[in-house]
This record gives structure tokens, sequence and C-alpha cells, in this order.
């Protein structure tokens, strides 16, 4: 079978907005601007999902930091085509305001907790310490609430209540994704850090809630400290439970880059988007990381990641060769591959999507398939014509000769958007009710569109368009797929129901074409 783009993501660490002066050689908006730039001429993944940062946004947890942190990472989204409710933000230890630190009961409670005299879990379970744990990221936190997951519930709990996050996110009928916000910033004071801070089991059993299995769920678990490396003084319960039930972590802090290692779970470091002076007053590297999962077939999943590094005689981003593994590089892959413990549900093995041949022209119509997954979109001002068909693609599942089908309107929150651009990747067959209202949507003109058409003209999917309404869909990008009814008579033209049971015949002879019309 085709391999499959599941889902994909930007990784970013340690930008540092506000640090150093602008006498600083690499001039922190200059290689921002940079990045941007780079994530727009899509060097990885040609469609990206969500946008993952792993900590230290700001230099001292200032608001005007985080406002410069918001505005360049909407930019950033737009140039990545990114809906920017998909931005995952956890926070590091540049994001602790440590001037909080200096209020004497505030610093008693650090001091316990930063020696190991007091477990994290005693003061997460106390309102008064939690509170006061909160305030000391109280404007990383105003910043996070205008990003996911908290943008995408209802009723968003008090600022205290959210120093860490879960969100499982459905992307098929049988497959989700769990991302795991870990915050191993709590604690940071200073410098010296390594060793007094903590994790603690609060966070973890909140992870855990549904339990995870490896069939049918990928958990990606994001913190800003490595969790080896002897930063946190719970660092072996830690690796433990990311071993036992992660997939993969995502970390930065370490201002190197590290595309993937680990044994039953798959360790990547972002590097930092705006790095630091050596001591010897050199430039470091500024990098980043696009990422993908691919199920390469029979439920196999794998996680490539392409790092991405500042060239200094350049002036831009480019792929960071040193950190490609040689067999990939020879054969011209510019990316780290590693195979997953997570895998497809066992019926997405067994039926998998039907890969038809590259048809010898544009127009020519597809080959005949077996059973399939059908997926359509349709403007929200065709939602009471679209239920009419709905109905007879029905019948086609009750007879197995579809295996499943889902329709979604066009004006999608931020989750059914989403699913969709997770069904445009995979569907074989692929249904747009072509109408007035669709042919000026952003989706039309938009880039899931384009990927339609792309899979459509290399034979990896069947882009069949329907035709509702009268429109001028001739002078579109769609005019040369040939769509239903075959004669471009709209539906709205004709009587519904017959103009539904032609296309739903037609659609049964795709897929059965041994069956005739009596």
């Amino acid at each position: 079978m085709e391999e499959q783009t599941i889902f994909s993501w930007i990784h970013l660490a340690d930008i540092h907005v506000g640090h150093g002066d602008k006498s600083h050689g690499w001039n922190q908006a200059l290689v921002m601007d940079a990045l941007r730039r780079d994530v727009a001429s899509r060097p990885g993944p040609d469609l990206v999902n969500w946008i993952l940062l792993t900590g230290d946004v700001a230099a001292g947890g200032s608001p005007d930091e985080y406002a410069q942190a918001a505005a360049w990472l909407r930019d950033l989204a737009a140039a990545a085509q990114v809906d920017p409710r998909w931005i995952f933000v956890v926070p590091g230890d540049h994001d602790v305001n440590r001037a909080a630190d200096g209020e004497r009961q505030l610093g008693r409670l650090l001091d316990g907790l930063r020696s190991g005299r007091e477990p994290i879990d005693t003061a997460l379970a106390d309102a008064s310490d939690r509170a006061q744990l909160a305030e000391r990221v109280g404007a990383y936190l105003d910043f996070a609430s205008g990003f996911a997951p908290w943008c995408l519930e209802e009723g968003i709990p008090a600022p205290a209540h959210r120093l860490f996050w879960m969100r499982r996110i459905r992307l098929m009928e049988s497959f989700r994704v769990r991302l795991v916000g870990l915050n191993t910033a709590l604690l940071g004071g200073d410098d010296g850090d390594r060793g007094k801070l903590q994790l603690g089991a609060a966070q973890l059993a909140a992870a855990l809630n549904p339990p995870v299995e490896d069939v049918g769920e990928l958990v990606i678990a994001m913190s800003h400290h490595p969790l080896a490396g002897g930063w946190l003084a719970d660092q072996s319960a830690a690796l433990d439970w990311v071993d036992r039930h992660a997939h993969v972590h995502l970390s930065g802090h370490a201002h190197e880059a590290e595309p993937g290692s680990g044994g039953r779970f798959v360790r990547v470091v972002a590097g930092a988007v705006r790095d630091d002076e050596t001591t010897d007053g050199a430039p470091t590297s500024h990098g980043y990381n696009f990422c993908e999962v691919v199920h390469t077939g029979g439920g196999a999943l794998e996680l490539r990641v392409w790092p991405r590094r500042w060239s200094e005689a350049n002036g831009e981003f480019r792929a960071d060769v040193g950190r490609v593994p040689p067999e990939n590089l020879s054969s011209g892959r510019l990316y780290a591959s590693h195979r997953l413990r997570a895998r497809l549900p066992v019926a997405m093995e067994e039926s998998p999507a039907a890969t038809p041949e590259p048809p010898a022209t544009p127009t020519q119509a597809p080959s005949p398939v077996t059973t399939a997954d059908v997926f359509y979109v349709y403007a929200p001002e065709d939602a009471a014509m679209i239920e009419g068909l709905d109905t007879h693609l029905s019948l086609l599942k009750k007879t197995e000769i579809i295996q499943s089908f889902d329709s979604r309107s066009i004006a999608l929150d931020a989750e059914q958007a989403l699913i969709v651009a997770a069904h445009v990747r995979s569907a074989p067959v692929f249904l747009v009710m072509v109408s007035p209202a669709f042919l000026v949507s952003d989706f039309f003109f938009g880039p899931l569109m384009d990927r339609l058409l792309d899979r459509a003209a290399h034979g990896a999917a069947f882009v069949v368009p329907i035709y509702l309404e009268p429109c001028d869909w001739q002078s579109t990008k769609i005019a040369e797929l040939e769509g239903l009814p075959r004669d471009g008579t709209p539906v709205s033209n004709i009587d519904r129901d017959t103009a539904f049971a032609d296309i739903a015949f037609e659609l049964r002879h795709l897929f059965r074409p041994s069956k005739k019309r009596r």
C-alpha cells in the first residue's frame, strides 16, 4: 500500500524572546523571521497539523515578552497554514518570573520543595501552595490561555489549575493521539536547577485517565527539560512512566537538536529557536524540527524527524545533515526515522486504503476499487441537500459496498478541521460537494483542497465532484475531474431523490464493477 502520513507538526523550543540586545550579531528578529520563511517553504511534510513548543518562550517571563512571542507564533502559524488554536505549549525555566520568589512565604515553600524535604505532590494538592506556584508563571499562563489546549475548551479553569494538561484528539474512527503537557519548570529557580526539579505523580496520573493502549492510540509527552540528564529529582519515576505509557517524548532546554533516540519510546529534542553566545563569544546554532507520523503498512507507524539548522554562511535555515543517518542521507531522505511501538487498530490493518493505478491523463476515469472509506465535505449552506445524499450513501454502507463514510461541513471548529486534514491525507475516495458557496470558501482556495487534487493527479485517491447547484465550476481547478451526475446537470435542477439514487449507483458501480443495473 501507499505510505500515508497520519499527522505532522513543527517542534520548537527555547525562543527566549527579549534576551540580549540589538548589538548582538545574531539578531533575534532576523533569525525568527528566517525561521518563519523556512517554514513557509515546506522543507518537511507538505501539510502541518500542529505547532508544539517545549518551553522557554520568554527570557524573563514579562508580559511584554509574551506579547511579542504570541504575535510571532501567529505569524508562524500563518506561514505553516496551521490554525493558531493548534499551538500547544509547555513552560520552561525562563518562563518563571523569579522576582516573585522574594516573597517570604513563597520562598519558604520553594526552599522545602527544591531541597527535597517536601514532595511536589503535597504542594499541588494544597490550593494555597498551588496558587503560589502558579503566581511564579502568571504571565506565561495568560499567554498560554490563548493557545491549545485551553482555547479549545469551554469554561477554562482558573490559572492556578493550568500548570499541566492532557488532550486526546481523534484523527480517525479508531485512532487517537494523546498529547501530554508535562511541567518540569514548576520549581525552576536559577542556574543551579539540576537535581532540584520535580515532576511529581499528580501530573503523570492525570495523563493516564483514561488508560493508554498501544493499539489505536499514540501518546506524545512534552516537557521543557529532558527527562534524563539529572534535572529531575524524581527522574527515575518520570522515565519509567514515559517508558511504559508514552511513545514519543519531545523536549528542549539542551539547545542542541536530537532527532530521535531511545528504546520503547523515541526522544526528540528541538534545537533552540534563538540560542545564546558561547563563552568565547562565538554564535551557536539555532534550530527546530519538522516531524510526522507515517503509516508504513500492516498497521506499523514510523516517526520521521527533519532537523533544521541555521546556516551562518547562508543566513538561512537548512537541513541539519549532520543529524540525519547516513543511510537516509545517501538516498536523499533528509530525515531520521524511528519505528514506533504504537500501531493502527486491527480493523485498519486488515483494510488498508485502496491505491488505484495512476491515471494516464488528468481526465481519465478512475479504476474500480473494492470496499472503501468515503469522505466528503460541503458548504454549510448546503446542509439540507446533504441529508438526502447521506441517506443514499448509508444504504451502500449497510450493503457493505462502502466500508465507512463521513461527511463534514467546511464551517469547522478547530478539532473538526484537524479530522478533515487527517482524512485528506488518507481517504481513498473523496466527494467534493460543488455549489456557489463551496467555490468561494476558504477551504476550496486553501492547502487541503490543493492536497486533494495532488493526490488525485498521482492516482493516490479518487476525488469526485458532486454538482449540487449551478455554478461556474468549469473555470476552476476541479474542471478536469470527472464528476457526478455525469452530464454535469446540478442536482438542484432535477428530482433530488432520483439524482442521489443515480449518484449512489455510480459509486456502487465504481466499488463493485460486477454489479449491473437492471
